[in-house]
């Protein structure tokens, strides 16, 4: 936790207003560690969104948990095409309304024939149709990494088009 901390520090001190989001799978949420962890990131000046993932495919059972976490019309299957793949992470928008994505510290990598799923609706600029293009600043095209076997450091993280190859 207080890594986490430290890096927002850093990030607000370097000028950039970080936003701290917590995703909480809707069938296996311990609402006490929650709170405690909300009530730590208060202590340090972090106010963090939380976000429940629900599976709407399911019918929505009632108190039934989700038969998966996340339904297959909002991923899409993608494999690295290139040699290594550096994640990003989405830092600010520039004057143009477009998100700005650095390289993440320290690195996350993802390695040709890496398997991972990317979102098909992830939107994070006004630029964005919802197809799960992000358009980037420079016109560089992303996708969100919604699961990742491989490297779980990878979700929520952006991967380059270029990089990798829908499958």
């Amino acid at each position: 936790m207080q890594k986490t901390i430290d890096l927002f520090n850093q990030l607000k001190n370097a000028g950039i207003t970080p936003k701290l989001i917590i995703n909480l799978p809707a069938d296996t949420v311990d609402v006490n560690l929650v709170t405690q962890l909300q009530a730590e990131l208060k202590k340090a000046g972090i106010t963090p969104e939380i976000h429940v993932n629900l599976n709407l495919d399911t019918g929505d059972q009632g108190d039934s948990p989700p038969a998966t976490p996340i339904d297959d019309q909002q991923t899409k299957p993608a494999v690295v095409s290139a040699p290594k793949t550096n994640c990003r992470a989405f830092t600010r928008m520039d004057k143009a309304g477009k998100p700005v994505m650095e390289i993440r510290e320290p690195r996350v990598q993802l390695f040709q024939g890496d398997r991972f799923s990317v979102s098909a609706t992830h939107k994070a600029g006004d630029k964005d149709t919802g197809d799960g293009t992000v358009i980037g600043t420079g016109g560089i095209k992303y996708y969100f990494v919604v699961d990742c076997p491989t490297n779980r450091d990878a979700q929520s993280l952006y991967v380059r088009d270029t990089e990798v190859t829908l499958v």
